[in-house]
Order: C-alpha cells, then structure tokens, then sequence
C-alpha cells in the first residue's frame, strides 16, 4: 500500500527540505514550502521579474496616465519611468509606444 504523500510531508523538518529548494522555505515560510512540494512536487516554474513586460505594462500605463494629465512633455515621462522603474530608456519608450497601439 503507497503511502499517502501528506503523511510523508508531516515528517519531515526545515532541513530535510533539499539545497535548492531551502530559499523558498526560509522566503516563503515552511508550512508553503511543504504545501509546494505536495501541490508542484516535480515541476519546474519560472518566476518572472517585476519588470517583465506583461507584469510592468498596468504600472507603466498607470504612471503615463498620471503624468500626462500632468501636462508633461513625452521626454520627461519617459525619464521618470527610467528613474522608476530601472528599465532602459529604449524599453521605456517601446512600452509606451505598445500602449498607444
């Protein structure tokens, strides 16, 4: 008879978690980290950073919004979102331009 993978789980401590694994535990709390294990056990997941282009465009499009009702010039806006969000002034300028689009 196989033994139900809850069972295993409750077990185990903090440590036994493996190496590459340990950040999310210490990150994310131990309790998720077995819950991970138990729902994801097997998967590979890419997190994507804050400034992926899906993840930036409402923040991007929200800023624009504000600053133009604001009454400030293409150039300037894009300087701030340079200066927020650490993106290039290149990308800054293709996002808006996605926007308009």
């Amino acid at each position: 008879m196989r033994i139900k993978e809850e069972k295993i789980l409750e077990l185990i401590s903090p440590s036994d978690i493996p190496d590459g694994f340990q950040f999310v535990a210490e990150i994310l709390g131990f309790d998720l980290a077995k819950e991970l294990i138990l729902k994801l056990g097997g998967m590979n997941v890419y997190i994507p950073k804050t400034t992926t282009e899906k993840i930036i465009t409402p923040y991007i499009m929200e800023r624009v919004k504000i600053l133009t009702d604001a009454e400030m010039s293409c150039v300037k806006i894009n300087q701030i979102l340079v200066n927020e969000t650490g993106l290039a002034y290149s990308t800054v300028k293709k996002l808006i331009r996605n926007l308009s689009n």
